[in-house]
């Protein structure tokens, strides 16, 4: 089980990973999603989260011999990234060169290229590497600036 603290997309991790995506059927992974069911309401109860697997038609038969034992490694590395990823309510953490997730009234300090993707109604984001805003989140940002702020 792979999974990165610098991204969430397949294809950045197969890059980061060095892994090639050119066989369907036996293929040597399987690509796997755990997103939150309700942005709004995002925690680290499995309960909240969505288990998706990609390309089921295709699904290798090392999978489908292992499914519970694949599922189960699954929630486990989500388990962990949760922890390492994820900022909610009055969390305050701090990260350097990775993906971040802020949500609520979390407050997360990012340092060097990391990236902090924030899920609130009303925040300000000072930054100076990449940043992704939803719903009505404010970005400023400063031009040279060591670290980068969410409030």
């Amino acid at each position: 089980m792979h999974w990165s603290k610098r991204t969430v997309a397949h294809e950045d991790l197969l890059s980061e990973l060095r892994l090639e995506d050119k066989k369907l059927e036996e293929r040597d992974f399987v690509k796997i999603e755990i997103a939150p069911k309700d942005v709004k309401k995002v925690s680290r109860s499995r309960d909240d989260w969505n288990f998706k697997v990609d390309e089921e038609r295709t699904l290798p038969n090392w999978y489908d011999e292992n499914v519970v034992k694949c599922q189960g490694a699954c929630w486990k590395a989500w388990q962990e990234s949760v922890h390492v990823n994820l900022a909610i309510d009055k969390e305050e953490k701090t990260c350097k060169d990775q993906l971040f997730f802020a949500y609520g009234s979390a407050k997360v300090v990012a340092y060097g290229s990391a990236t902090v993707e924030l899920k609130s109604d009303c925040a300000t984001v000072l930054c100076h590497g990449k940043i992704f805003v939803t719903e009505k989140a404010q970005v400023v940002r400063a031009s040279v600036v060591k670290a980068a702020e969410v409030l």
